[in-house]
């Protein structure tokens, strides 16, 4: 870059993108869990990173523990062992 100090938050969005696009790609997350993955992605790592330039990014999640079957329509696990 021929003039970084026009930009001096630039090492905090690298190390951003190198964190985020990763765990990004080839994510699928199902209909079911659309808010819960979006309300994740709002988050404002730019200004916590900011605040702590050495926050432990590995502790951040922005894709949801995925759960296949969505829990509104009932099956699995769990409605099987109501059914007994």
């Amino acid at each position: 870059m021929e003039y970084p100090e026009q930009f001096q938050d630039l090492e905090l969005c690298k190390k951003l993108e190198e964190f985020i696009y990763p765990q990004r790609e080839g994510a699928s997350v199902p209909a079911h869990q659309y808010v819960e993955y979006n309300e994740l992605l709002s988050q404002d790592l730019f200004s916590s990173l900011k605040e702590n330039p050495e926050a432990d990014l590995s502790e951040v999640r922005i894709v949801p523990d995925i759960i296949e079957e969505n829990p509104l329509l009932g099956g699995g696990q769990e409605a099987e062992e109501d059914a007994e």
